[in-house]
């Protein structure tokens, strides 16, 4: 039996503009991506920018929106919930990381 791939959740508040922070976390992805990660970029927002859509394969690019703070966090407990053996990790939101 193939051995399962470990997934990776990188965890930013919201991805609206770029700046460095976001750049960095685009190559985290792409260098757990070579390293065979399943990798996901989870976020309450996603900007359509090209820096976060470029090469980044949509499936792996996780909005949990939601109308207000409150239903963002319930929308991110669910994730987890699903995806309780991923390794989570924050750029950003560790406020939401720690409810």
């Amino acid at each position: 039996m193939a051995k399962s791939k470990r997934k990776i959740v990188l965890f930013y508040k919201n991805l609206e503009a770029p700046g460095g922070a976001e750049r960095l976390l685009v190559n985290e992805y792409f260098e757990f991506k070579k390293l065979g990660y399943d990798v996901n970029i989870v976020s309450f927002q996603i900007s359509d920018d090209k820096l976060f859509s470029n090469n980044i394969d949509s499936n792996d690019k996780i909005i949990l929106g939601g109308l207000n703070w409150v239903k963002s966090i319930l929308n991110f407990v669910t994730y987890i919930k699903l995806n309780k053996d991923a390794i989570y990790l924050c750029a950003s939101g560790n406020m939401e990381m720690y409810i």
